[in-house]
């Protein structure tokens, strides 16, 4: 039996119970695109693959939601976008950022994603065509296809959300 255990139980003591975590992620009711990507982001050239998420992050009014879009070669965020509600809009605005920021010749680039409902929309579709953005999708609930993404927000909220926030959720 494990030391530590035997001698918290001796004096009555118990560990705390793990956090029950959920996820932003809800499979939208249209049809996803294909996973261009199967979790290879070594890119060779700048502008190949953009990834993208949208983290929930708490404050002191409630939580907003930050959506980005990162260019994997430099590892850049090249757009970002914030809102009370997580939605193709925000999206939308974040990949219109992102657009905007490489002077909007972006025709062929691969947008990587999850399977979120607001990925899945008609409106990040609709756009995503409009700038010749080609969407990508991982598996729902399968944090590591979209690895790059995910990365980045657990790098925001352990280096700056939950040191600014101490006991916030985040």
């Amino acid at each position: 039996m494990n030391t530590v255990a035997a001698r918290m139980a001796g004096l009555g003591l118990a560990g705390r119970p793990p956090k029950w975590r959920w996820s932003l992620t809800r499979p939208g009711r249209r049809p996803a695109a294909p996973d261009l990507v199967r979790r290879n982001f070594t890119e060779v050239a700048p502008d190949v693959l953009w990834c993208g998420d949208v983290a929930q992050l708490g404050t002191a009014e409630g939580p907003i939601y930050l959506a980005t879009v990162e260019e994997w070669f430099s590892r850049r965020i090249l757009g970002h976008a914030m809102c009370a509600h997580h939605d193709a809009a925000l999206v939308v605005a974040s990949l219109q950022m992102a657009a905007a920021t490489r002077g909007g010749d972006v025709d062929g680039v691969i947008f990587h994603t999850d399977r979120g409902s607001e990925y899945t929309a008609a409106r990040t579709a609709a756009a995503c065509r409009a700038l010749g953005v080609v969407q990508s999708m991982g598996r729902v609930g399968c944090a590591l296809d979209n690895a790059a993404a995910e990365a980045f927000n657990s790098m925001l909220k352990v280096e700056f959300v939950h040191r600014h926030h101490p006991g916030h959720p985040g």
